[in-house]
């Protein structure tokens, strides 16, 4: 097998020309050089010193001792404020639990009142015929006005009608009002619909005070506790209403259709306020669930009450029953509310006593971590403090010590770094940036296989004659300008330039990083490319005259490895290289040519035209078949082979096919062919 041997050599521009302050080195101070990096940091201080006069010694020493005390400030800033932050969440803690306790007193005021509402508007349906429903009625004012004493801290106002009752009297206004609405009642100077929009009025104020003051001091994390209590606590008030209005539909046989409409419509904001409860506090779902469990024909109970209720024989039914039959009905139907809302309010118990719950542990917490803190703040300001003294006392004679050293190791740091820049340059240009990395982390670097790339050759069609016509400095100007064109256009490719020798230009895809069967297409595009920028560059000594190149591409394996000691090169080994090359010295003018193994391996969804051309001879292989690679597409074969690849249009095109970003420089890498062995 013909084995073909590349490897990187630096740059064309002599290393000294580049590097006019650094001396050479042998070999073994450029591998320590590896080895020992050194921070720019370190070197400027290093510098700071060594410049540094005994005069400015204090200044210095002044800024070092700065440098230690501001992170020491800091340190108390930062237990200061932790300490801060601890102590404000314990009393916030304390506040909202005492907040708390108005909370719970309002909601107790709250479904008083609301129960009161609903006893109230079944008295007055039965027009104050029944004595039970006035005892009752009672009994149930005497609770309300129980809990109205109870309630410890009162709203800064109350609208009472059209009044707005504020200060210190609100209480005293709110009973009395509460006490003339009630002799109203009892006297029937009231309506049904007004006596309820009356408790409807307190109720809600009540609880949006309520509500208000224990937002105002709760931590972030009870935030869904106190919201689905709120929400908890509405959804009663709804209820309550749904009681008093279904109390008054039975005992006076029938509604009006705002009443039925009303009706309806807290039947569904009693459903979407408790599932909004329940969305902020899932454990209350489960509750809700286990106190529905203890009840099973509490619900459907109800359910039937409103089925009849809303029925079309409801009023007919009714009316053909005896006053004290429809006080049973609508009592049944009372009970059975407040037994619903007796539910409620147990789920409303139950989130008070998680509220209270972890506001006990949020207030054992701030209290441990708040006295943590304070010890902590403690030591550190005493630490501070002695580490301050000793650190100003120890620092000056640190500084003799270390102007000492100062200077000699100030100098040996700047030609280290030198020498590893240089060093490193080298290195980088000699070897792939994988492997040179590799080198530099003393690993060693392992010869590898590939099994599959593409290698592309091309050349200069009668460079020679050109060149005699050309001065030798007129000939570097050409290649020069004509490779730096196509090291600009391969930037855009998973590729990578092995090398340029005389007119000859050399480029492998598919390692040392392997890109799956995409480096025949890579290179296809690129060589595409490549060929309409060669037929439009212009000879910049020779105007009018043209460069035609022959391009031969061919695909299969290689093997990759590091080899020498002296200079280290990055070669690769097989006859897929060899190969590569006849199918660029075989080629023709203007043409690209590629090798059955490539035209194979090409993305079909590229639309790539091929032309077979025939049957060449290559030393080892003996004959294999050869074809162009069209530069324009066929017609009518699909609208991408309609369409015209020029410079301007190409990276569009190898977006389609690869999603190439033409930011992403390539990361492959090769080396430099040789004669074959």
């Amino acid at each position: 097998m013909a084995l073909e041997l590349a490897a990187v050599s630096p740059s064309e521009r002599p290393v000294d020309e580049r590097e006019p302050t650094c001396n050479a080195r042998s070999e073994q101070r450029e591998q320590r050089v590896l080895s020992y990096p050194v921070s720019q940091a370190s070197q400027c201080d290093l510098r700071e010193l060594v410049a540094g006069t005994q005069e400015r010694a204090s200044s210095k020493a002044s800024k070092l001792i700065a440098v230690m005390v501001v992170p020491l400030c800091l340190l108390v800033t930062l237990v200061g404020i932790s300490f801060s932050q601890s102590y404000n969440r314990l009393d916030s803690a304390i506040k909202t639990e005492r907040s708390l306790d108005v909370t719970n007193g309002a909601s107790a005021l709250v479904l008083a009142l609301q129960k009161e509402r609903g006893l109230t508007a079944m008295f007055l349906s039965s027009n104050g015929s029944n004595s039970d429903a006035l005892a009752t009625l009672d009994k149930q004012r005497s609770e309300t006005n129980l809990k109205l004493a109870n309630l410890s801290q009162w709203p800064p106002q109350i609208t009472l009608g059209s009044k707005i009752m504020k200060g210190k009297h609100v209480k005293l206004e709110v009973q009395q009002d509460l006490q003339r609405h009630r002799h109203t009642a009892n006297s029937l100077g009231v309506t049904i619909k007004g006596n309820i929009e009356y408790y409807t009025s307190l109720t809600q104020q009540f609880m949006n005070w309520g509500m208000q003051q224990l937002r105002l001091h709760s931590e972030g994390e009870l935030w869904p506790l106190i919201n689905a209590e709120g929400v908890t606590l509405r959804a009663t008030d709804a209820a309550g209403l749904q009681r008093a209005l279904g109390s008054t539909f039975f005992t006076m046989c029938g509604y009006t259709k705002d009443s039925s409409v009303w009706f309806s419509n807290l039947e569904g904001q009693v459903d979407t306020l408790l599932q909004l409860a329940f969305n902020y506090d899932p454990e209350c779902k489960d509750q809700y669930d286990l106190l529905n469990s203890e009840s099973p024909y509490l619900v459907p109970d109800i359910q039937r009450q409103k089925k009849n209720m809303l029925g079309d024989r409801f009023e007919e039914v009714c009316r053909n029953m005896t006053l004290d039959e429809r006080y049973k009905n609508s009592m049944v139907w009372f009970e059975n509310l407040t037994n619903y809302i007796s539910l409620l309010q147990k789920l409303l118990e139950n989130s008070s006593k998680r509220i209270t719950l972890r506001l006990h542990a949020l207030k054992q917490h701030s209290s441990h971590m708040s006295a943590i803190y304070l010890v902590v703040l403690g030591l550190t300001v005493t630490l501070c403090t002695s580490t301050t003294i000793w650190y100003i006392t120890s620092i000056r004679s640190v500084m003799k010590t270390l102007k000492v050293y100062a200077g000699k190791v100030s100098q040996k740091t700047k030609e280290l770094a030198c020498e590893k820049k240089r060093t490193e340059t080298l290195l980088h240009r000699m070897l792939p940036p994988s492997v040179a990395d590799q080198l530099k982390k003393k690993k060693e670097v392992v010869a590898e296989y590939f099994d599959s790339v593409t290698v592309y050759f091309s050349d200069i069609v009668s460079f020679t004659a050109i060149a005699s016509k050309s001065t030798p400095r007129q000939v570097i100007r050409m290649l020069n300008a004509l490779y730096s064109m196509f090291d600009g256009c391969i930037d855009h490719y998973d590729v990578y330039k092995v090398e340029t020798i005389g007119d000859a230009y050399m480029v492998v895809s598919g390692l040392p990083e392997p890109n799956a069967d995409k480096h025949a297409t890579e290179i296809a595009l690129m060589a595409l490319e490549l060929m309409k920028l060669v037929n439009s560059f212009e000879i910049p000594h020779l105007p009018g005259e043209r460069l035609r190149i022959r391009i031969g591409v061919n695909s299969g394996p290689v093997a990759a490895g590091v080899v020498g000691l002296k200079m280290p090169r990055y070669c690769l080994f097989g006859d897929t290289v060899n190969t590569a090359s006849r199918m660029e010295s075989t080629g023709k003018a203007r043409r690209i040519q590629i090798s059955e193994q490539t035209r194979d391996l090409l993305d079909p969804r590229c639309g790539f035209v091929t032309s077979h051309r025939g049957k060449i001879s290559v030393k080892g292989k003996g004959l294999i078949d050869t074809f162009w690679l069209m530069n324009e597409r066929a017609h009518g074969a699909s609208p991408l082979q309609d369409f015209n690849l020029t410079i301007a249009n190409l990276d569009g095109y190898i977006n389609e096919c690869f999603d190439v970003d033409d930011d992403v420089e390539p990361d492959l890498v090769g080396g430099m062919p040789t004669l074959d062995i």
